[in-house]
Protein backbone atom coordinates (compact mmCIF):
# COMPACT_ATOMS: atom_id res chain seq x y z
CA UNK A 1 0.00 0.00 0.00
CA UNK A 2 1.49 3.17 -1.08
CA UNK A 3 0.41 6.64 0.24
CA UNK A 4 0.75 9.82 -2.02
CA UNK A 5 0.89 13.38 -0.21
CA UNK A 6 -2.82 14.55 -0.52
CA UNK A 7 -3.90 11.29 1.78
CA UNK A 8 -1.49 12.93 4.44
CA UNK A 9 -1.59 16.33 4.19
CA UNK A 10 -2.32 18.01 7.48
CA UNK A 11 -0.99 15.62 9.55
CA UNK A 12 1.04 15.85 12.55
CA UNK A 13 4.48 14.42 12.46
CA UNK A 14 3.28 11.39 14.89
CA UNK A 15 0.24 10.64 12.59
CA UNK A 16 -2.12 10.57 15.04
CA UNK A 17 -5.43 10.35 12.94
CA UNK A 18 -7.06 7.60 14.01
CA UNK A 19 -7.08 6.13 10.10
CA UNK A 20 -3.66 6.26 9.82
CA UNK A 21 -2.51 4.74 13.32
CA UNK A 22 -4.83 1.92 12.01
CA UNK A 23 -2.75 1.67 8.70
CA UNK A 24 0.40 2.06 10.21
CA UNK A 25 -0.65 -0.71 13.13
CA UNK A 26 -1.40 -3.07 10.33
CA UNK A 27 2.17 -2.52 9.14
CA UNK A 28 3.69 -2.31 12.23
CA UNK A 29 2.46 -6.04 13.36
CA UNK A 30 3.57 -7.13 9.85
CA UNK A 31 0.05 -7.35 8.51
CA UNK A 32 0.81 -5.26 5.50
CA UNK A 33 3.53 -3.56 3.47
CA UNK A 34 3.10 0.14 4.16
CA UNK A 35 5.16 2.64 1.74
CA UNK A 36 5.45 5.84 2.16
CA UNK A 37 7.63 7.49 -1.00
CA UNK A 38 10.33 9.71 0.28
CA UNK A 39 9.05 12.55 -2.09
CA UNK A 40 5.63 12.51 -0.17
CA UNK A 41 7.48 13.05 2.57
CA UNK A 42 9.58 16.03 1.93
CA UNK A 43 6.27 17.72 -0.01
CA UNK A 44 4.75 17.16 3.91
CA UNK A 45 7.61 18.80 5.08
CA UNK A 46 7.74 21.43 2.71
CA UNK A 47 3.90 22.44 3.42
CA UNK A 48 4.70 22.13 6.94
CA UNK A 49 7.41 24.79 6.91
CA UNK A 50 5.36 26.97 4.84
CA UNK A 51 2.20 26.90 7.37
CA UNK A 52 4.67 27.96 10.14
CA UNK A 53 6.19 30.50 8.07
CA UNK A 54 2.31 31.86 7.54
CA UNK A 55 1.72 31.48 11.51
CA UNK A 56 4.79 33.47 12.18
CA UNK A 57 3.83 35.84 10.13
CA UNK A 58 0.49 36.53 11.57
CA UNK A 59 1.84 36.50 15.11
CA UNK A 60 4.38 39.22 14.13
CA UNK A 61 1.68 41.03 12.45
CA UNK A 62 -0.54 40.46 15.47
CA UNK A 63 2.43 41.80 17.67
CA UNK A 64 3.02 45.02 15.51
CA UNK A 65 -0.80 45.84 15.86
CA UNK A 66 -0.28 44.87 19.48
CA UNK A 67 2.85 47.02 20.07
CA UNK A 68 1.06 49.92 18.07
CA UNK A 69 -1.85 50.20 20.58
CA UNK A 70 0.25 49.45 23.81
CA UNK A 71 2.64 52.63 22.66
CA UNK A 72 0.06 54.96 23.32
CA UNK A 73 -0.23 53.89 26.60
CA UNK A 74 3.40 54.93 26.87
CA UNK A 75 3.87 50.64 26.83
CA UNK A 76 7.16 49.47 26.53
CA UNK A 77 7.18 47.13 22.99
CA UNK A 78 6.89 43.48 23.27
CA UNK A 79 8.52 40.55 21.97
CA UNK A 80 7.80 37.14 20.73
CA UNK A 81 10.99 34.60 20.68
CA UNK A 82 9.54 32.54 17.78
CA UNK A 83 12.45 29.97 16.96
CA UNK A 84 12.30 29.76 12.88
CA UNK A 85 11.96 25.91 11.69
CA UNK A 86 13.17 24.49 8.54
CA UNK A 87 11.25 21.61 6.76
CA UNK A 88 14.20 19.18 8.16
CA UNK A 89 12.78 19.29 11.34
CA UNK A 90 9.01 17.80 10.08
CA UNK A 91 10.90 14.93 8.06
CA UNK A 92 13.46 14.19 11.08
CA UNK A 93 10.73 13.60 13.78
CA UNK A 94 8.26 11.88 11.29
CA UNK A 95 10.78 9.74 9.16
CA UNK A 96 11.46 8.77 12.19
CA UNK A 97 8.30 7.78 13.84
CA UNK A 98 7.35 6.18 10.38
CA UNK A 99 10.53 3.90 10.25
CA UNK A 100 9.61 2.92 14.01
CA UNK A 101 6.25 1.52 12.75
CA UNK A 102 8.18 -0.29 9.86
CA UNK A 103 6.44 2.00 7.19
CA UNK A 104 9.08 1.85 4.28
CA UNK A 105 10.32 5.46 3.03
CA UNK A 106 12.06 4.44 -0.57
CA UNK A 107 13.88 6.91 -2.76
CA UNK A 108 13.04 7.16 -6.44
CA UNK A 109 14.91 5.13 -8.62
CA UNK A 110 18.80 5.80 -8.50
CA UNK A 111 18.56 4.62 -12.15
CA UNK A 112 16.05 7.20 -13.37
CA UNK A 113 17.57 10.14 -15.30
CA UNK A 114 16.65 13.66 -16.18
CA UNK A 115 16.18 13.22 -19.84
CA UNK A 116 13.64 10.13 -18.90
CA UNK A 117 11.14 12.43 -16.61
CA UNK A 118 11.59 15.65 -19.26
CA UNK A 119 10.48 13.03 -22.26
CA UNK A 120 7.91 12.10 -20.44
CA UNK A 121 6.57 16.31 -19.99
CA UNK A 122 7.27 17.22 -23.43
CA UNK A 123 4.71 13.84 -24.28
CA UNK A 124 2.15 14.88 -22.09
CA UNK A 125 1.74 11.94 -20.41
CA UNK A 126 0.51 11.19 -17.36
CA UNK A 127 0.74 12.31 -14.30
CA UNK A 128 2.00 15.84 -16.01
CA UNK A 129 -0.45 18.17 -17.36
CA UNK A 130 -0.63 19.89 -20.53
CA UNK A 131 0.94 23.03 -18.71
CA UNK A 132 4.32 20.77 -17.56
CA UNK A 133 3.14 20.59 -13.97
CA UNK A 134 3.93 17.35 -12.45
CA UNK A 135 7.50 16.59 -11.39
CA UNK A 136 7.14 16.10 -7.78
CA UNK A 137 4.03 13.46 -8.89
CA UNK A 138 6.51 11.72 -11.41
CA UNK A 139 9.26 11.03 -8.93
CA UNK A 140 5.97 9.68 -6.79
CA UNK A 141 4.76 7.71 -9.68
CA UNK A 142 8.44 6.36 -10.62
CA UNK A 143 8.50 5.49 -7.26
CA UNK A 144 5.36 3.25 -7.02
CA UNK A 145 6.34 1.58 -10.18
CA UNK A 146 9.60 0.69 -8.75
CA UNK A 147 8.01 -1.47 -6.00
CA UNK A 148 5.23 -3.27 -8.25
CA UNK A 149 8.05 -4.65 -10.36
CA UNK A 150 9.41 -6.30 -6.99
CA UNK A 151 5.93 -7.69 -6.32
CA UNK A 152 4.24 -11.17 -7.70
CA UNK A 153 1.14 -10.57 -9.42
CA UNK A 154 -0.58 -12.55 -6.72
CA UNK A 155 0.04 -9.50 -4.07
CA UNK A 156 -2.40 -6.36 -4.28
CA UNK A 157 -1.07 -3.17 -4.62
CA UNK A 158 -3.46 -0.10 -3.58
CA UNK A 159 -2.53 3.06 -4.42
CA UNK A 160 -4.14 6.18 -2.24
CA UNK A 161 -4.38 9.30 -3.92
CA UNK A 162 -7.02 11.78 -3.82
CA UNK A 163 -4.98 13.55 -7.28
CA UNK A 164 -7.62 11.71 -9.84
CA UNK A 165 -6.37 14.06 -12.36
CA UNK A 166 -3.52 13.14 -12.38
CA UNK A 167 -3.20 9.12 -11.80
CA UNK A 168 -6.56 8.47 -13.03
CA UNK A 169 -8.75 8.22 -15.95
CA UNK A 170 -11.52 10.27 -13.54
CA UNK A 171 -12.87 10.32 -10.40
CA UNK A 172 -12.71 7.08 -8.90
CA UNK A 173 -11.99 5.29 -12.17
CA UNK A 174 -8.95 2.67 -13.12
CA UNK A 175 -5.39 4.17 -13.23
CA UNK A 176 -4.71 6.26 -16.54
CA UNK A 177 -3.71 4.32 -19.41
CA UNK A 178 -0.66 6.64 -19.17
CA UNK A 179 0.44 4.91 -16.52
CA UNK A 180 -0.71 1.31 -16.68
CA UNK A 181 1.52 1.10 -19.55
CA UNK A 182 4.29 1.44 -17.08
CA UNK A 183 3.62 -1.79 -15.25
CA UNK A 184 3.59 -5.36 -16.57
CA UNK A 185 0.83 -6.45 -18.62
CA UNK A 186 -1.65 -7.65 -16.13
CA UNK A 187 -0.57 -6.07 -13.24
CA UNK A 188 -3.21 -4.17 -11.47
CA UNK A 189 -3.32 -1.28 -9.30
CA UNK A 190 -6.05 -0.58 -7.33
CA UNK A 191 -6.02 3.52 -6.61
CA UNK A 192 -8.24 4.69 -3.74
CA UNK A 193 -8.81 7.94 -3.27
CA UNK A 194 -8.73 8.08 0.88
CA UNK A 195 -6.74 6.46 3.58
CA UNK A 196 -10.15 5.35 5.06
CA UNK A 197 -11.13 4.01 1.97
CA UNK A 198 -8.36 0.90 2.24
CA UNK A 199 -10.16 -0.59 5.36
CA UNK A 200 -12.70 -1.89 3.26
CA UNK A 201 -10.83 -2.97 0.56
CA UNK A 202 -10.78 -7.02 -0.09
CA UNK A 203 -7.40 -7.78 0.49
CA UNK A 204 -7.31 -5.90 4.29
CA UNK A 205 -10.80 -5.84 5.25
CA UNK A 206 -10.18 -9.66 6.63
CA UNK A 207 -7.08 -8.55 8.19
CA UNK A 208 -8.77 -5.54 10.05
CA UNK A 209 -11.75 -7.85 11.23
CA UNK A 210 -9.45 -10.67 12.65
CA UNK A 211 -7.26 -8.53 14.70
CA UNK A 212 -10.36 -6.93 16.20
CA UNK A 213 -12.20 -9.80 17.14
CA UNK A 214 -9.06 -11.28 18.72
CA UNK A 215 -8.34 -8.06 20.63
CA UNK A 216 -12.12 -8.15 21.92
CA UNK A 217 -11.70 -11.48 23.11
CA UNK A 218 -8.20 -11.30 24.35
CA UNK A 219 -9.37 -9.24 27.85
CA UNK A 220 -6.23 -8.11 30.19
CA UNK A 221 -7.75 -10.82 32.77
CA UNK A 222 -7.95 -12.95 29.67
CA UNK A 223 -4.03 -12.25 28.95
CA UNK A 224 -3.03 -12.52 32.33
CA UNK A 225 -4.54 -15.93 32.77
CA UNK A 226 -2.51 -16.97 29.72
CA UNK A 227 0.47 -16.07 30.87
CA UNK A 228 -0.24 -17.71 34.64
CA UNK A 229 -1.04 -21.01 32.43
CA UNK A 230 2.24 -20.68 30.68
CA UNK A 231 4.01 -20.35 34.42
CA UNK A 232 1.96 -23.30 35.75
CA UNK A 233 3.61 -25.41 32.40
CA UNK A 234 7.01 -24.53 34.13
CA UNK A 235 6.59 -24.95 37.73
CA UNK A 236 8.66 -27.79 39.31
CA UNK A 237 10.62 -28.78 35.48
CA UNK A 238 14.31 -28.13 35.31
CA UNK A 239 14.87 -24.57 34.23
CA UNK A 240 17.86 -26.01 32.70
CA UNK A 241 15.97 -27.50 30.46
CA UNK A 242 12.94 -25.79 29.78
CA UNK A 243 14.47 -22.53 29.60
CA UNK A 244 18.50 -23.20 28.78
CA UNK A 245 19.83 -21.10 25.52
CA UNK A 246 22.11 -22.24 23.20
CA UNK A 247 25.18 -20.94 23.50
CA UNK A 248 26.39 -21.74 19.74
CA UNK A 249 29.04 -24.71 21.07
CA UNK A 250 26.52 -27.02 21.78
CA UNK A 251 26.33 -25.94 25.50
CA UNK A 252 23.39 -24.32 26.83
CA UNK A 253 23.02 -21.45 30.07
CA UNK A 254 20.23 -20.18 31.77
CA UNK A 255 19.50 -16.59 31.41
CA UNK A 256 18.93 -16.39 35.84
CA UNK A 257 21.25 -14.87 37.52
CA UNK A 258 21.27 -17.22 40.21
CA UNK A 259 23.77 -19.40 42.34
CA UNK A 260 21.43 -22.59 43.00
CA UNK A 261 21.96 -25.90 41.53
CA UNK A 262 19.04 -27.30 39.75
CA UNK A 263 16.69 -24.61 40.09
CA UNK A 264 13.01 -25.41 39.20
CA UNK A 265 10.21 -22.34 39.42
CA UNK A 266 8.22 -23.64 43.00
CA UNK A 267 6.40 -20.16 42.98
CA UNK A 268 5.45 -17.06 40.89
CA UNK A 269 3.51 -13.87 41.10
CA UNK A 270 2.73 -12.26 37.61
CA UNK A 271 2.39 -8.58 37.98
CA UNK A 272 -0.91 -7.47 36.56
CA UNK A 273 0.14 -4.00 35.47
CA UNK A 274 3.06 -4.87 33.63
CA UNK A 275 1.51 -7.66 31.51
CA UNK A 276 0.74 -6.15 27.53
CA UNK A 277 0.63 -7.89 24.27
CA UNK A 278 0.52 -7.25 20.83
CA UNK A 279 -1.04 -9.07 17.67
CA UNK A 280 -0.10 -9.10 14.22
CA UNK A 281 -0.92 -11.67 11.15
CA UNK A 282 1.50 -14.50 10.38
CA UNK A 283 0.90 -16.02 7.42
CA UNK A 284 -2.46 -15.32 5.97
CA UNK A 285 -5.82 -12.56 6.81
CA UNK A 286 -6.17 -15.01 9.69
CA UNK A 287 -3.56 -16.57 11.04
CA UNK A 288 -2.03 -14.60 13.72
CA UNK A 289 0.46 -14.34 16.52
CA UNK A 290 0.67 -13.05 19.98
CA UNK A 291 3.16 -11.75 21.79
CA UNK A 292 2.71 -11.42 25.31
CA UNK A 293 5.56 -9.49 27.90
CA UNK A 294 5.29 -9.93 31.70
CA UNK A 295 6.84 -9.17 34.98
CA UNK A 296 7.29 -12.26 37.30
CA UNK A 297 8.32 -12.66 40.50
CA UNK A 298 9.84 -16.21 40.68
CA UNK A 299 10.65 -18.63 43.85
CA UNK A 300 13.68 -20.75 42.86
CA UNK A 301 14.40 -24.33 45.07
CA UNK A 302 17.70 -25.24 44.43
CA UNK A 303 20.64 -26.68 45.58
CA UNK A 304 24.14 -24.57 46.74
CA UNK A 305 27.34 -26.21 47.67
CA UNK A 306 27.95 -26.05 51.40
CA UNK A 307 30.86 -24.32 51.23
CA UNK A 308 29.25 -21.52 49.20
CA UNK A 309 26.08 -21.60 51.71
CA UNK A 310 27.71 -19.36 53.72
CA UNK A 311 27.39 -16.66 51.98
CA UNK A 312 23.58 -16.65 51.85
CA UNK A 313 23.35 -16.88 55.69
CA UNK A 314 21.93 -13.65 56.02
CA UNK A 315 18.58 -12.26 56.67
CA UNK A 316 18.99 -9.40 53.84
CA UNK A 317 19.76 -12.13 51.12
CA UNK A 318 17.50 -12.79 48.24
CA UNK A 319 18.70 -16.58 48.94
CA UNK A 320 17.55 -18.70 52.00
CA UNK A 321 19.00 -22.11 53.25
CA UNK A 322 16.37 -24.22 53.97
CA UNK A 323 18.52 -26.94 55.50
CA UNK A 324 20.64 -29.79 54.95
CA UNK A 325 20.08 -32.31 51.61
CA UNK A 326 23.61 -34.29 52.15
CA UNK A 327 26.59 -34.23 53.29
CA UNK A 328 27.76 -32.08 50.47
CA UNK A 329 25.12 -29.48 49.19
CA UNK A 330 21.73 -28.01 51.12
CA UNK A 331 18.80 -27.27 49.92
CA UNK A 332 17.92 -23.54 49.10
CA UNK A 333 15.61 -20.71 47.93
CA UNK A 334 16.38 -17.87 45.54
CA UNK A 335 13.53 -15.01 44.66
CA UNK A 336 14.58 -13.63 41.09
CA UNK A 337 12.53 -10.91 39.20
CA UNK A 338 12.52 -11.79 35.72
CA UNK A 339 11.07 -10.17 32.48
CA UNK A 340 9.63 -12.66 30.57
CA UNK A 341 8.46 -12.89 26.65
CA UNK A 342 5.43 -15.35 25.85
CA UNK A 343 4.04 -16.09 22.48
CA UNK A 344 1.73 -18.02 20.37
CA UNK A 345 0.45 -18.65 16.65
CA UNK A 346 -2.78 -19.68 15.62
CA UNK A 347 -6.54 -19.00 14.06
CA UNK A 348 -9.63 -17.33 15.04
CA UNK A 349 -11.51 -20.61 16.21
CA UNK A 350 -8.46 -21.50 18.31
CA UNK A 351 -8.21 -18.16 20.48
CA UNK A 352 -10.21 -20.00 23.23
CA UNK A 353 -7.74 -22.89 23.27
CA UNK A 354 -4.21 -20.52 23.31
CA UNK A 355 -1.78 -21.71 24.89
CA UNK A 356 1.47 -19.78 25.48
CA UNK A 357 4.88 -20.83 24.92
CA UNK A 358 7.85 -18.79 27.11
CA UNK A 359 9.94 -17.35 23.94
CA UNK A 360 12.29 -14.77 26.07
CA UNK A 361 13.61 -14.51 29.47
CA UNK A 362 15.27 -11.27 31.34
CA UNK A 363 16.68 -11.39 34.93
CA UNK A 364 15.66 -7.92 35.60
CA UNK A 365 16.39 -8.44 39.72
CA UNK A 366 19.31 -6.18 40.38
CA UNK A 367 17.53 -3.40 38.39
CA UNK A 368 13.88 -3.23 40.01
CA UNK A 369 15.89 -3.55 43.45
CA UNK A 370 18.29 -0.57 42.73
CA UNK A 371 15.27 1.38 41.45
CA UNK A 372 13.11 0.88 44.39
Amino acid sequence: MILDSNALFGQNASFTNTTIQELTSLADQGSIRLVVPEVVLLELSRQWARSVRDARAKLDGALAAYNSLTAKGGVAPSSVDAVEQERETFFNEAASYLRSVRVELPKYPATLSIAEVLERDLDFRKPFDEKGKGFRDALIWETVRALVADVDDATAVIFVTDNWSDFQEQAEGPLHSDLQIDVAVGRTIDVLPKPKDVLSHAEVKPLVDAIEAAEGALTPSHVLGLAEAAMDDLANRSLQDVLGVHDGDGMTYLPIETPLIEPEISGYDVDPESVSFKLFHTAGPTEMGLRVSATVECELDGYLDRSDATFYYDDNSAVHVNGEWNRWTVTATDTRILRIEFGASFSPDEIDVLHLEVELVEDITDNVRISA
